[in-house]
């Protein structure tokens, strides 16, 4: 994928930053509470509100590896959330499924005048 910002789960942080280009919004590594608060509070959030935390993060992607513990416990604790519909093939109006190799699974983050936008 071109070089962006990457919303993805705290636990992964350190291998994306390692294994890729990329930025990503919060680790736990470092002491960016409110960050890592961000992260956690999106992805158990419904769809709609985690959008405004994920675009006002700046992210161009959104990204997980599946069966993480994180991810794991998100879903556990909001099983309507943005990460347990993710999970369950749900479409999410503001994200589009970007393939890759591997076990990861990651979506554009499409903001309002990205509409018509082509995917990578």
């Amino acid at each position: 994928l071109p070089r962006g910002t990457v919303f993805a789960p705290i636990d992964a942080t350190p291998s994306l930053l390692v294994a890729t280009p990329h930025r990503a919004i919060a680790g736990g590594y470092h002491r960016g509470a409110l960050a890592m608060e961000r992260v956690m509070i999106a992805f158990m959030a419904s769809p709609a509100h985690a959008r405004g935390i994920v675009l006002a993060s700046g992210a161009d992607y959104l990204a997980v590896c599946p069966g993480m513990n994180e991810l794991h416990l998100y879903r556990r604790v909001a099983p309507n959330g943005l990460w347990a519909r993710l999970d369950r093939g749900e479409p999410v109006a503001w994200l589009r499924p970007v393939a890759l190799p591997g076990h990861a699974l990651a979506w554009r983050v499409i903001r309002p005048a990205d509409t018509a936008a082509p995917l990578p």
